[in-house]
């Protein structure tokens, strides 16, 4: 049987809730407990008054509902209760062209290099200059001649580039390597579904948030044996996460997220907390009175949430069936700081030094904290990436496409609603009848016409008007279409995704020529280019920087640690790479043949352009090892090989 309670009701039952589990804080005035605690009803409130008010407005408009209020005052003028939806189309064109630079089929637009010099260890730098020292001592005992101080430095330094030389080969193989296994670290997580994730947010809300690496154990088919036998291996794996701005909460004072504390609400099984008891930094004895009193734990639909999953078209409170209950526990992952007495109070031991202040991350359940760990991060940075489509100084959260184009919908929704209640109007006559003209045999049906409906009328006196009387209403459609023009016209420039970006074909004036339209796009992805900006440094380089510094951590392969850094090759580049794409072609078709080309740069350098782009393929492995002699050019047509006859 369905039980269906408002939204309204449920927000006010979840905020009963909530206030009720305010004073559980009370019963422990001090420790770990209290002082998370304590963060989380500070940034749950701030969210709950600040963020999600907005977000849930944001989600509204992309899907293109009204929210209940406008929808009321629309009902009550009769008005047509269509709503345009521009402001999703604009979200999708811009989630579809940041995706396209963000995640290029085919390529990564990152990259892992070795430093530009690569440090040598001081052992070796003293070892070579102590072997030049001795050279010189001996070569004087017998030559009776001893190098001077400049000659001695130069052969050093000789030898120093030259072993840095082959440092730099060395390090290029690493870098190599290092990349390699990022690139499958990201496969086996499904990174680009979860950035994908990650960049539909980035459009819609005013901010979007990542996390990455969290380590899990994943399952996978391992053939051993002389008959290959599959075997169930479990390993630990990183992970990357689309975290839903719903679930994310930040210190209300903060201005980015290294400045103060974050919390993710989390939802976890029963599976999942017993799964975590193995792993380090979890107490086993917390999990398990978790597990004992199950039935008491906060469930994950129990605040605030009957708007959202309805927005999302989930099940809620108001639209459950009996049985289908989500049996999953609310939890809260805090990442920030703490005492470390109240740390090492929690734990039993001594994990941090006393009377410090340590960067944490801990999971809360309930008034249980079930996990609390120091930050694996050396930098103490969190594990976090947020940003937005709009960035706004001093604040966490920006603007997103919905939100640039909240004005302009509204105003288009108006202008449409006012255009299909006109075309209502006039698509047939007013009429207005003197119902004292008209015989009491037709009053029944005198609100009612259809065509040759005879009329039956009587004489009244003094009137000299027509009993029955037809107005046909103006049509202004062609002044409502121009005004609904003009202002799709603002929400290109209000929201830098031009509608000729993605497939409209109405561009006039410098759009009309091949040349025009290709300087429009440029103009146009200036704005783009802010947004590939954001998203490149605060969560791209970021997270692939963490999952480097994991590997060098932690992971057991050595034949991939080295001094690296991570690039963003040609992030922003790519966002252009079409048109230079075309310029070079141009430039080459008119200038450059294969003999110009042999003559400027040779075969030696040929080469190293097949490499690069076989390499930007990821096809390396099909030529051969550098320096393998290469065979003679072919001679061309007609000309005779020396000392042969003609």
């Amino acid at each position: 049987m369905h039980t269906f309670v408002s939204n309204e009701e449920i927000e006010k039952r979840d905020k009963k809730k909530r206030e009720a589990l305010s004073p559980v804080a009370e019963k422990i005035q001090s420790g770990l407990f209290s002082y998370i605690q304590q963060c989380l009803s500070a940034a749950e409130n701030h969210h709950m008054d600040k963020v999600r008010p907005v977000l849930e407005d944001c989600l509204r408009r992309k899907k293109g509902e009204y929210d209940d209020a406008k929808l009321e005052k629309i009902k009550q003028l009769n008005g047509a209760e269509l709503y345009l939806k521009h402001s999703g189309m604009k979200a999708r064109a811009a989630k579809s062209w940041i995706k396209e630079v963000i995640l290029p089929g085919g390529k990564k637009p990152w990259g892992v290099d070795p430093t530009p010099i690569p440090d040598l260890p001081d052992p070796v730098e003293d070892s070579i200059i102590a072997e030049e020292i001795e050279i010189a001592r001996q070569h004087y005992a017998v030559q009776g001649v001893a190098p001077t101080e400049e000659e001695i430095s130069e052969v050093v330094k000789m030898r120093l580039d030259a072993i840095r030389a082959t440092t730099m080969k060395k390090a290029k193989k690493v870098a190599s390597r290092m990349e390699k296994k990022i690139k499958d670290n990201f496969t086996e997580s499904d990174f680009e579904s979860e950035v994908t994730k990650f960049i539909d947010d980035v459009v819609t809300y005013p901010f979007a948030v990542l996390k990455g690496p969290t380590v899990e154990n994943k399952k996978r088919l391992a053939y051993t044996g002389n008959e290959f036998k599959p075997t169930v291996v479990v390993e630990p794996k990183t992970s990357t996460r689309r975290i839903s701005p719903f679930d994310f909460y930040f210190s209300p004072d903060a201005t980015n997220l290294e400045e103060g504390y974050c919390i993710e609400k989390m939802r976890l099984s029963k599976a999942d907390l017993q799964a975590m008891k193995n792993i380090p930094g979890c107490s086993s004895e917390k999990i398990e009175e978790v597990l004992k009193a199950w039935s008491e734990a906060p469930k994950a639909d129990d605040f605030n949430e009957g708007t959202r999953k309805a927005l999302e078209n989930r099940e809620t409170q108001a639209t459950r069936v009996a049985g289908s209950n989500d049996d999953r526990a609310t939890a809260y992952e805090y990442w920030g700081t703490v005492e470390a007495n109240d740390l090492n109070d929690w734990a039993g031991k001594q994990i941090a030094t006393p009377d410090s202040v340590v960067d944490v991350s801990a999971i809360m359940i309930g008034d249980k904290v079930i996990k609390a760990i120091l930050n694996p991060n050396p930098l103490g940075k969190k594990i976090y990436y947020l940003t937005s489509y709009e960035e706004q100084t001093d604040s966490i959260m920006g603007n997103g496409v919905i939100q640039l184009m909240a004005p302009i919908q509204d105003a288009m929704n108006a202008v449409m609603r006012a255009l299909i209640d006109n075309v209502g109007f006039a698509s047939g006559p007013q009429v207005i009848e003197d119902l004292d003209r008209i015989h009491p045999s037709q009053l029944k049906t005198a609100h009612k016409i259809w065509p040759r409906k005879i009329w039956l009328t009587q004489s009244a006196y003094g009137s000299t008007s027509s009993p029955i009387d037809f107005q046909q209403p103006k049509i202004i459609t062609d002044q409502l279409m121009r005004v609904l023009t003009r202002l799709e016209q603002y929400s290109d420039d209000h929201t830098g995704i031009p509608a000729y970006t993605y497939g409209n074909e109405s561009v006039g004036g410098a759009g009309e020529t091949a040349s025009g339209l290709s300087m429009l796009l440029n103009a146009a992805s200036k704005g783009i280019r802010q947004v590939i900006g954001n998203i490149g440094k605060n969560v791209i380089r970021p997270r692939i920087e963490a999952e480097y510094t994991w590997l060098m951590l932690y992971d057991k392969d050595t034949s991939i640690k080295g001094d690296c850094q991570i690039s963003a090759r040609g992030l922003l580049a790519e966002v252009m790479r079409e048109e230079i794409q075309n310029k070079r072609q141009m430039f080459i078709s008119q200038f450059i043949t294969p003999e110009v080309v042999m003559q400027i740069i040779g075969q030696e350098g040929v080469e190293k352009i097949v490499r690069k782009h076989f390499d930007e393929l990821e096809m390396d492995d099909v030529l051969p090892p550098e320096g393998t002699p290469q065979p003679a050019l072919p001679a061309e047509a007609g000309q005779v090989p020396e000392g042969q006859a003609a």
